[in-house]
């Protein structure tokens, strides 16, 4: 014979506690679609793309789809503090401040190195200079195409989450063909798609000309911290890494000393055991501190 349920309310308060300490987080990757402004010198490109291909230029180079995945991560169960004022108070203490750690925390960005200068994931970052624009807790705002589209003016919606300051932190992966790598540490065709610092810089020229002309119209309303870090190295990649290691934060721009800083740095790679806890998809269990880092 089976045993009864036992409704949840049943359960001695210590026990209820356990459950609320152990909701797990539920990380989840969200795909961007790419950006393509209607340029028309860029048609083949954008049909290569479209059909799952990769683009060969005329010179023979062959050019990957760039890659933006944005990180959304959420409580599984936080509804239960919906579900009856006494659960919401005794719930609330322990899930709280793991809701606000996950608010504050950084964006979290998945790109490949073709993806750090591509429409695309540069226009996701401009949007976060820009207090109004968006959910700050929720990166999900992006998925849909009137927030993404090149005309998008950054005024949709005010928060209560008074930001001075925004971190983006961007996981380098790279998953090429290998016919594409193979060879990259003999061929310059293969090893400029490894080499992230030529992307990144990129980026930096990118996000240096958006503060200086939206510096000259409209202040950004926050300032912006940007990490650039690669993630589960190729031999190749690490080799290249190795040569030229990461740089800490740096002042890319400002406008006047009282208007707000565009940051850029890279910090260390991305090893397994972080990718696993941090930023692959799936369910765990942290403690607020360990959601803040």
């Amino acid at each position: 014979m089976m045993d009864e349920p036992v409704r949840f309310m049943d359960l001695p308060k210590e026990l209820r506690l356990i459950v609320y300490e152990h909701l797990p987080i539920k990380t989840t990757h969200y795909k961007l679609d790419a950006e393509w402004l209607g340029c028309t010198e860029l048609a083949d490109l954008r049909e290569a793309f479209e059909n799952g291909d990769n683009y060969v230029s005329p010179e023979g180079i062959e050019v990957p789809k760039d890659s933006t995945i944005l990180l959304h991560r959420t409580i599984l169960g936080i509804a239960i503090l919906r579900t009856s004022r006494t659960l919401a108070s005794e719930a609330k203490v322990i899930l709280q401040p793991k809701l606000n750690a996950l608010r504050m925390s950084s964006y979290r960005i998945i790109a490949n190195s073709i993806a750090l200068y591509r429409w695309t994931t540069e226009h996701v970052i401009k949007c976060l200079s820009h207090g109004t624009c968006g959910l700050p807790n929720d990166i999900r705002v992006w998925l849909d195409e009137t927030h993404t589209h090149f005309d998008h003016d950054h005024k949709c919606q005010d928060t209560k989450w008074n930001f001075t300051e925004r971190h983006v932190q961007i996981a380098v992966f790279n998953d090429f063909a290998d016919s594409m790598t193979a060879d990259s540490d003999k061929s310059d065709d293969g090893m400029w798609l490894l080499d992230s610092h030529c992307y990144e810089d990129g980026l930096q020229r990118a996000m240096s000309w958006h503060y200086r002309r939206i510096c000259s119209t409209e202040f950004p309303t926050t300032s912006l911290r940007i990490t650039t870090r690669m993630a589960l190295l190729w031999a190749v990649e690490r080799q290249s890494y190795t040569r030229q290691p990461p740089f800490t934060h740096v002042l890319s721009y400002q406008e006047e000393s009282d208007t707000p800083p565009l940051y850029m740095g890279t910090d260390e790679p991305i090893e397994t055991e972080e990718w696993e806890d941090m930023w692959a998809e799936g369910e765990r269990i942290f403690t607020a501190r360990e959601l803040a880092q």
